[in-house]
């Protein structure tokens, strides 16, 4: 997959040299790869890293948030790792002692609930914000594609 993205996204067609994707060089327009802030885990050595990024366009920039625009197979692969993150978090509450209920608040309260309506993607924030209006639908442009963070869920 890794391979594949940086064929996809290098300019030549090969994965030699990536720098043009680099945060500081990618342009409006332009494709990038990003992740959010709900994809740091821990890695064997116990270091904080980004172990997934997405492939997306990026349109604008809001409130200081890029705002990028991808595909329905990469909106998936978002709402996939989101809830894997979900499911990392809730793992090692068990393994603090939180179970059940308390357990589940408390994920819900740190990480939004991300999944599919058909084509729209419904971000649920209402237990991060202690709102229960900031519930976000997320449908795809007039060309299929999703603005998966910036002007919606973060």
């Amino acid at each position: 997959m890794a391979r594949q993205c940086r064929i996809v996204l290098h300019p030549a067609g090969n994965d030699r040299d990536l720098r043009h994707l680099r945060p500081d060089r990618v342009r409006l327009g332009v494709p990038g790869v990003f992740a959010g802030d709900w994809a740091w885990a821990p890695n064997a050595a116990g270091e904080l890293r980004i172990p997934v990024g997405f492939v997306g366009t990026l349109v604008e920039v809001w409130n200081g948030w890029a705002v990028l625009t991808c595909t329905r197979d990469v909106a998936e692969a978002i709402v996939a790792e989101q809830q894997a993150a979900r499911d990392r978090y809730r793992r090692q509450l068990v393994a603090q002692g939180v179970t059940g209920a308390d357990a589940d608040r408390m994920v819900d309260e740190s990480l939004a609930r991300l999944r599919f309506d058909g084509e729209v993607i419904v971000a649920d924030e209402s237990a991060v914000r202690d709102d229960p209006d900031a519930v976000a639908r997320i449908a795809p442009d007039a060309d299929g594609r999703y603005a998966v963070m910036g002007r919606a869920w973060m």
